[in-house]
């Protein structure tokens, strides 16, 4: 049996095998070794490793090595993929197919499950290897037919030839293949091309024949691919048409590969000489590039960004694969802020951050706020582990994202874990992978885990203190060592990965109870970030708010809404205990009450019932060394929520103080600052009577 690794050297056509890496791993097995294999005996060397790990599989796919019976054809419907295969088989060169009829050989192409779409050869080798079920449609994979070089070939990816009694079924023993697979631009298995015969024909320049045709074949994909990403701008552009403030389709690197006229009229006329110039010539691209990478970017992202003629325009984002998974680029469509709606207008262009921050950023400009992105873009530029606390909601896995995508690890992947959500038995294998056949129920090829997956990026193991104490030692071995062991395997494989985990325990106290590893601890909490609950920075609720309304509103497919000051009141007068995920729902919740009774201000009656656990309204009284900051535009808000309170608390000064998180006298100014006098604004009670009295 030969190989050839295609990574080593190239095929010549020259009657010779120059230039390749040609691996020969032993003598072909006598019928002996093949019969004690089938019986149960792993044959000893010089067996070659390739041909027995081929007949290990076939094992366990439970192929059986003495029947003779013919193959199943399906002969079902062709699928697109294999007309591509088929229109690729067409254009094998002529002189290829004499060849074969000349030498007895067969020809094939098979797709990348193993079945033949193409089939060209001598008449008796046909005849014979029909018998076979060596036929178009036929199912030549391992799984099906045991070891043959169509599927020995697809399941290692490189070419190799099969001889006689290194087939699995003893009914092929009597044939010789040589095969070498194929594969898309984007590095997708496509197929596999074949050339069969009987054992006594000579194979010595098949090998150059198959890696020639497959690399003639990855040659046309190529061509096609090329020619696909010059037209297809115009394609997607004509696809969706009209009804956008405008499209620009920008290609994976970045440059502008197609606009339509409304874009031209959004973006200037510069942008019609853009054509395969970087996009940040028409426009800002500073606010989706601080995102990262542009391939992680999600669906429906919307960006504030500046254009050289309109000082501001939404782009929402739209990501492009090819059918393979091949990153594209993506297509902005262009929505002018006018026609967003005013509540969505007044969002955006009272929120500068807004253009400058992606949706995972802390919105806002209160001390916590500005604080926490600063320490977030700090601690993104270094490898160091992070450890993010905070109550639930306040946004952990949106601070590992930011980290992610500021930092240098932008462009390689990002793994969330939870680790509460993985039974104990089998985390230790979703984290480090297995090899194959670890235990009952494995993927027969073994798998990695997702240490593997976010090797060159970055993991954030969420829920990190739920993770079992008997996991807990091996996590540390692997933020030690910077390697993992597999389940089942022995060796370590090197791994370069940040470490995010988040928790919203206190593991200082998990640890001293035993609950936590203090050595893993330790280890973790090397930078923390303890994330501010909303009611620390009330000041950011107001544009927090708008922000997601104007997001949900477009989600639903709603007209224009905002939040009336009393239901702004009453959301600055809860506590959040879910922080900003429990305020989002209630916005949502809020929405949703409009398909029950059409209106245009949230009030009081769209949310649910927040006042039950409202513990303090509006912004805290200031504090020795700090001071307040209260914009001016929300006095309105202020002041409705100082009524709600008092109303809440029946005119209790000492109790509604309390309820705002102000002194009593605070609450006697306020009164006056906003002039809510006895009568029209509080209802039948005065204020210097009953419980409003001065002793109170």
């Amino acid at each position: 049996m030969l190989a050839v690794h295609p990574d080593k050297g190239s095929a010549s056509l020259d009657g010779t095998l120059k230039g390749l890496y040609v691996r020969s791993g032993g003598v072909t097995p006598d019928y002996k070794t093949w019969k004690n294999f089938v019986n149960g005996r792993i044959p000893e060397p010089p067996m070659d490793q390739v041909i027995l790990n081929s007949w290990k599989r076939c094992s366990r796919f439970g192929v059986d090595p003495l029947t003779d019976e013919l193959l199943d054809v399906d002969f079902s419907n062709v699928s697109f993929e294999n007309e591509v295969l088929m229109s690729l088989s067409d254009r094998i060169n002529p002189g290829i197919l004499d060849l074969m009829v000349k030498r007895e050989l067969v020809l094939a192409v098979t797709d990348s499950k193993g079945r033949f779409v193409f089939r060209q050869g001598a008449n008796k080798a046909v005849n014979d290897a029909e018998r076979l079920g060596f036929m178009v449609n036929a199912d030549w994979s391992e799984e099906s037919v045991g070891t043959n070089a169509v599927g020995t070939a697809l399941a290692e990816g490189f070419p190799l030839q099969v001889f006689g009694r290194e087939h699995f079924r003893e009914s092929h023993h009597a044939f010789r293949c040589t095969a070498s697979p194929f594969f898309s631009p984007s590095g997708r298995l496509m197929g596999c091309v074949d050339i069969s015969s009987g054992a006594t024909i000579d194979h010595t320049r098949n090998f150059e024949i198959v890696i020639g045709v497959s690399r003639f074949f990855e040659r046309l994909l190529l061509e096609a691919h090329a020619s696909e990403m010059r037209a297809w701008p115009a394609a997607i552009l004509g696809e969706i048409g009209p009804g956008y403030g405008g499209l620009v389709v920008v290609d994976s690197d970045g440059n502008v590969c197609g606009c339509d006229p409304r874009a031209l009229d959004v973006l200037g006329p510069r942008a019609g000489a853009a054509h395969g110039r970087p996009a940040g010539e028409i426009f800002d691209m500073a606010p989706i590039s601080k995102m990262g990478n542009l391939v992680h970017l999600s669906d429906n992202d919307k960006f504030l960004i500046k254009t050289r003629r309109a000082p501001y325009v939404v782009a929402e984002v739209k990501k492009l694969r090819s059918p393979s998974g091949l990153w594209l680029g993506l297509i902005l469509k262009l929505i002018e802020p006018d026609a967003l709606g005013s509540s969505m207008s007044r969002a955006v262009r009272s929120q500068k951050q807004f253009a400058k921050l992606p949706a995972w950023s802390f919105l806002g400009d209160s001390e916590a706020s500005v604080a926490t992105r600063r320490l977030l873009q700090a601690l993104a530029q270094t490898p160091t582990t992070v450890l993010l606390t905070g109550e639930s909601g306040t946004g952990k896995e949106r601070a590992a994202r930011a980290i992610h995508a500021m930092g240098p690890r932008w462009n390689a992947p990002f793994v969330p874990v939870n680790c509460g959500a993985f039974s104990e038995s089998l985390i230790q294998s979703e984290l480090f992978g297995y090899v194959q056949g670890a235990f009952t129920g494995a993927d027969r090829k073994g798998r990695p885990g997702l240490f593997e997956q976010a090797d060159g990026g970055v993991i954030f193991l969420d829920e990190i203190g739920e993770l079992p104490l008997r996991q807990q030692v091996n996590l540390l071995r692997v933020l030690d060592e910077k390697a993992i062991t597999r389940v089942g395997g022995s060796g370590q494989i090197p791994i370069n990965v940040k470490v995010i985990a988040a928790t919203n325990r206190d593991l200082a106290q998990e640890t001293a109870s035993g609950r936590f590893r203090e050595d893993l601890f330790h280890r973790l909490n090397v930078m923390t970030v303890c994330l501010p609950p909303l009611r620390e920075r009330l000041q950011d609720l107001k544009p927090i708010a708008e922000w997601h309304l104007a997001r949900l509103v477009g989600e639903m497919g709603l007209p224009e809404l905002t939040i009336g000051p009393e239901a702004m009141g009453l959301m600055l007068g809860h506590d959040w205990p879910g922080n900003v995920r429990s305020l989002v729902n209630a916005l949502e919740y809020a929405c949703n009450q409009y398909f029950l009774s059409p209106f245009s201000q949230i009030g009081p009656e769209h949310l649910p019932s927040l006042a039950s656990q409202a513990e303090r309204i509006g912004p805290p009284e200031p504090a020795e060394g700090r001071f307040e900051i209260v914009p001016s535009e929300i006095s309105e808000v202020e002041k409705a929520a100082i009524v709600a309170a008092l109303r809440r608390h029946e005119y209790n000064i000492t109790r509604a103080a309390k309820a705002l998180g102000i002194g009593r006298n605070t609450l006697y100014a306020k009164l006056r600052k906003y002039s809510i006098d006895r009568g029209s604004n509080l209802g039948p009670r005065a204020l210097g009577s009953g419980s409003l009295g001065p002793g109170d």
